[in-house]
């Protein structure tokens, strides 16, 4: 036998190279170099089937079970991409500027919380009126920093009617520090 051409397939997942032929040493070669990538945010078995066929006609087939097993995304935080720049003596309203949290992993379906971490190291954060938070816990450990506990999509809503506000008369640079954890 002095070639042999090979297929890979597979359902889930990509593999680098496809198709690859030669002789018995470069395709054993090729196939133990390939890198096997499985489809984002899917777990399950997936199938990797190997077909090959020699110059003489002679067809061989075997497949591969893969376990994939589930991992967590991290949650990612969407802030505006330039500097906020806001009137002295007026109250910002978080939900102007944009930001929320996306987690493509998020299960709320199986009651799983994520907890979000603001601090201001100048400015208050100002809660809203308690129908605003509707499903959501809130902790402070001062009128700077607020934590929003609850189902991603409320926690989204509860950060856009959060407002912050500075000392009266009080202007210069202050910064928003915002954290995310999904294992909650």
């Amino acid at each position: 036998v002095k070639a042999i051409d090979c297929h890979v397939e597979v359902r889930h997942g990509l593999i680098q190279q496809d198709f690859f032929n030669g002789t018995v040493a470069s395709v054993v070669h090729v196939f133990e170099s390939i890198i096997y990538q499985p489809a984002e945010n899917y777990n399950g078995i997936d199938i990797i089937n190997l077909d090959c066929e020699n110059n003489l006609g002679q067809m061989y087939n075997t497949s591969l079970a893969v376990d994939i097993h589930a991992v967590n995304d991290e949650p990612q935080i969407v802030i505006p991409k330039t500097i906020l720049e806001i009137d002295e003596d007026i109250p910002f309203s978080l939900g102007a500027a944009g930001i929320y949290i996306v987690d493509s992993d998020a299960r709320e379906q199986d009651g799983a919380l994520i907890a979000v971490d603001l601090q201001m190291n100048i400015g208050e954060i100002l809660l809203p009126a308690p129908s605003k938070l509707g499903g959501i816990r809130t902790m402070r450990e001062s009128t700077s920093h607020l934590r929003l506990i609850g189902h991603l999509d409320r926690v989204n809503i509860a950060i856009q009617f959060l407002v912050i506000e500075f000392p009266t008369d009080w202007f210069g640079s202050d910064s928003l520090s915002i954290k995310c954890v999904d294992s909650v």
